[in-house]
């Protein structure tokens, strides 16, 4: 009976693998330069987990996480210089990441007929409470639309 090749043997070990790895996840991995809590008090962040897929996103900022890495505490945007609510954050647990993504709520109401909105992005300060710590997950910033 021949044998197989080394260079074959190793190749399909190779494949293999790679085969098996997880998918990159979506977005930007935060780079966890902030990791201390906060010393000011932040009320919790109005947290969804499921979003339109139509649902515009806006940019978030970590600005701490607690000793546990359990809580993560961030800025969020709630919309532009019309918007009305506070907006919620949408997150999404695997085990391989935590992804995170700011939803604006309201409608404008407080534009006026032929008025622009300012072109700022209003933000408030909020804190997740993750199911598990994050531990060695990727904190990931979710693609914005």
């Amino acid at each position: 009976m021949p044998s197989i090749p080394r260079w074959l043997t190793l190749l399909l070990v190779l494949v293999t693998a790679a085969g098996c790895q997880s998918p990159s996840p979506p977005g930007t991995p935060d780079p966890l330069e902030v990791t201390a809590s906060p010393t000011v008090s932040i009320p919790p962040a109005p947290v969804v987990y499921e979003l339109a897929s139509n649902r515009a996103t806006l940019p978030w900022t970590l600005l701490g996480m607690s000793a546990d890495r359990r809580r993560i505490f961030i800025s969020y945007g709630v919309g532009d210089g019309c918007a009305v609510g506070e907006g919620h954050v949408y997150v999404r647990e695997t085990p391989t990441y935590v992804g995170i993504a700011s939803a604006p709520t309201g409608t404008g109401a407080n534009r006026s007929p032929g008025n622009a909105c300012a072109a700022m992005l209003k933000t408030a300060d909020g804190y997740i409470d993750l199911a598990e710590p994050l531990g060695t997950r990727q904190l990931i910033h979710l693609p914005q639309s």
